[in-house]
């Protein structure tokens, strides 16, 4: 099931809500496999898509994580929840590459945390603080529990 959070700038009126986790249609019967996946509903770019489909033919195939996740450009401060996944096969892994929508820089993947009602995110196994996309402020409240979706 997933949950979300809201990230609000106590300098400016910023405030947004954001989906993250695993809703029932992400899961990854539903999207890479059985008689009709639904690769395309989460997937846009063709080319993605088709490379995909070639990883999926290779041998011990397991898909590890199919999940929205919120993700941040760490030029402009630009946030924004995307479809997760990772392919995993004998000799490596892929998962996808975002840019940001504001600016074109390829934008991080945040590990969001959650522990006793506060939110803590992480880049790369750091913690890592987060900026008001629209003043910079690094004065950022993140909320839980605000609704469940899916």
């Amino acid at each position: 099931m997933g949950w979300s959070i809201k990230i609000e700038c106590q300098e400016c009126n910023y405030q947004q809500r954001f989906s993250i986790g695993i809703g029932f249609y992400y899961l990854p019967e539903y999207i890479f496999f059985g008689d009709k996946p639904k690769l395309s509903d989460f997937v846009k770019d063709k080319k993605e898509r088709k490379l995909i489909s070639q990883l999926m033919k290779r041998p011990n195939v397991r898909i590890e994580g199919s999940e929205s996740r919120l993700y941040r450009c760490s030029k402009c401060n630009h946030l924004s929840d995307k479809y997760y996944y990772c392919i995993k096969f004998d000799g490596g892994q892929h998962m996808p590459n975002y840019n940001c929508s504001n600016c074109g820089y390829q934008l991080e993947l945040l590990q969001v945390n959650e522990e006793k009602q506060i939110i803590s995110l992480e880049s790369n196994g750091k913690k890592s603080e987060i900026n008001c996309p629209e003043c910079g402020s690094s004065k950022i409240i993140c909320m839980n529990g605000c609704f469940d979706w899916d």
